[in-house]
């Protein structure tokens, strides 16, 4: 028994959740990326992810912090957009991910860092960018001034936490963004859509999520995904049931067989004991009248 239960938590169990794991991942990063990219103004963001070495590159497999990831920013770029008393400046930051040097070799060193990305922002005017001690990109925007990050097609700032709705990688430790838990006046809700603002931009991005095809989910959606990890345990489920009273179907013939060898029968063993009874009477009545007959035939000498 204890064997079998080993054997499903390491199979059957183990199975549903890396598929429930893979699903909250996609649906952290993928929620995440949407709803960084927004119109509303910020004064100051601080990522959630603590980068252990700054300035190796996303990709770069030494890079433990995002090579431990189930999710990856890929080639993009960033669009910072700075409202100073009115004026807007945009400036376009491009996230170089293609695991290839200045002379087309493979490596990492051109490819965009966490460092890299704070050293462009703080370049931005009227914007002061960095690596915090903990790790974590704090971005503040001086006085007069707030920052939107309008567009994000490299999902460096989801894999960062910047700008956030959820913490965490998987199902077991997903969580809302403690500053947005804390104050929902900073809840991102416009985006921008060329020089467009779309009130409720950034929830109707998150809703398309659910059938937005992913090709870390193998292709298919959200929801697809989760409908087929739903059929998949419920087969699996049922196919265990079926074999389990299988199972316990030929476990009972074989009781019944063992027992029909080496089991007891309660009548018989009843009838038995009857007769041991009658037996033991029997014989204490024997002994009863010999003893009698010997001191009769001793009175008589």
């Amino acid at each position: 028994r204890i064997g079998a239960l080993l054997s499903a938590q390491r199979t059957g169990y183990q199975a549903i959740i890396n598929k429930i794991d893979t699903l909250a991942a996609q649906v952290i990063y993928q929620t995440n990326r949407a709803y960084s990219v927004s119109n509303t103004p910020h004064t100051s963001y601080t990522a959630d992810r603590s980068v252990t070495n700054p300035s190796l590159s996303f990709n770069n497999p030494a890079n433990t912090t995002f090579n431990g990831l189930p999710f990856r920013p890929t080639s993009g770029q960033i669009v910072v957009d700075v409202v100073t008393n009115g004026s807007h400046q945009r400036t376009t930051i491009p996230i170089d991910l293609d695991g290839l040097n200045n002379a087309n070799t493979a490596g990492f060193g051109d490819d965009t860092s966490p460092a890299a990305i704070a050293a462009a922002l703080n370049a931005i005017p009227n914007i002061t960018a960095s690596i915090d001690v903990n790790g974590k990109l704090q971005v503040t925007a001086a006085a007069g001034s707030t920052i939107s990050f309008v567009d994000d097609t490299s999902g460096a700032l989801a894999a960062m936490g910047v700008n956030s709705y959820f913490t965490g990688s998987n199902a077991q430790d997903i969580g809302i963004n403690a500053a947005l838990a804390a104050d929902v006046s900073l809840l991102n809700v416009s985006t921008l859509e060329g020089n467009t603002t779309n009130g409720n931009g950034v929830a109707m991005g998150i809703v398309a999520l659910r059938d937005k095809v992913s090709a870390a989910l193998g292709g298919t959606t959200l929801a697809g995904f989760w409908d087929a990890a739903n059929q998949s345990i419920s087969a699996s489920t049922n196919t265990a049931l079926t074999q389990y009273h299988a199972t316990a179907t030929v476990k009972d013939a074989l009781d019944s067989q063992m027992m029909s060898l080496t089991g007891v029968n309660l009548d018989e063993e009843a009838i038995n004991l009857v007769q041991y009874q009658t037996m033991y009477q029997a014989s204490a009545r024997y002994v009863s009248v010999l003893q009698d007959i010997t001191q009769t035939l001793l009175q008589l000498v």
